[in-house]
């Protein structure tokens, strides 16, 4: 059982996915590439953009990206706007103040803040968000 999960692991392409710098809500970039910073366009199947599970558990999906047969390899995506042979499968959403996770097909995920003044800010994957950070120094807890 172990190795099939590590023979699954070691399938998934190598992708990097991060917030362009200068990103806002409303000019929202992220690259790719197949390392972080890198410039060489890649092709992905599947670029998804959800806000992080709530207490609940619970994500919402805010835009769903998925490749045509004719994909043309890119560096970088601007939020709601389909490159070249890709076409929004859900969404976009306005993205509003929050925190939301963005993946793309193999390892490429990152979790980001987006604040009530439109900056967005990059966080480690998987991490606790601003609001909960605030609330935990404030005594709530949700």
């Amino acid at each position: 059982m172990i190795a099939i999960a590590f023979a699954a692991l070691a399938c998934e392409e190598k992708t990097a996915l991060w917030i362009i710098p200068g990103s806002t809500a409303n000019q929202l970039e992220f690259g790719v590439s197949h390392r972080r910073g890198g410039t060489k366009p890649i092709e992905f199947q599947i670029l998804n953009v959800h806000t992080c599970p709530g207490a609940s558990g619970q994500e919402v999906e805010y835009w769903v990206l998925v490749a045509d047969s004719s994909a043309v390899p890119s560096a970088r995506i601007r939020y709601g706007v389909p490159p070249p042979g890709y076409r929004s499968l859900m969404g976009p959403l306005s993205i509003d103040p929050g925190c939301y996770h963005a993946a793309i097909a193999g390892t490429g995920r990152l979790q980001f803040e987006v604040g009530a003044d439109g900056r967005v800010l990059e966080q480690p994957f998987g991490g606790p968000s601003h609001d909960s950070l605030e609330a935990t120094r404030h005594g709530v807890r949700g």
